[in-house]
């Protein structure tokens, strides 16, 4: 009996945490900066820098399922703008970033200047 409970609480506990990852999924617009492996043991994962300072982890996952992390960061170039679909919670003091699940993009964009106004 106190095993079904264990079991009970944590599949309860799964739930709420894939229900959290669902809901926390948004979509960013942003132009890669630079990229970073990180190599642990047991764990490897990237980490995507932007030119406005934001971090995304790119690391393959059971919820969402996804196995493509080296294929994105392949794809994802400096300097070139993308739209990304990310998704978890971004706690960098416990190392974990929002994940990149979907791209689209690498568009340069160029610089826009104001004009002067002659007043």
């Amino acid at each position: 009996m106190k095993i079904a409970k264990i079991v009970a609480g944590l599949l309860i506990m799964l739930a709420i945490y894939s229900g959290l990852l669902w809901y926390s999924t948004e979509v960013k617009l942003v132009t890669i900066g630079e990229k970073v492996r990180v190599d642990k043991p047991g764990d490897n994962y990237y980490l995507v820098f932007t030119q406005d300072d934001q971090v995304f982890m790119n690391k393959d996952t059971w919820f969402p399922w996804k196995s493509n992390s080296e294929e994105i960061l392949y794809n994802l170039k400096d300097n070139r703008t993308y739209v990304l679909t990310v998704n978890g919670f971004n706690l960098p003091y416990f190392n974990m970033y929002k994940n990149i699940i979907r791209y689209k993009g690498g568009w340069t964009v160029p610089i826009i200047k104001k004009k002067k106004s002659n007043n």
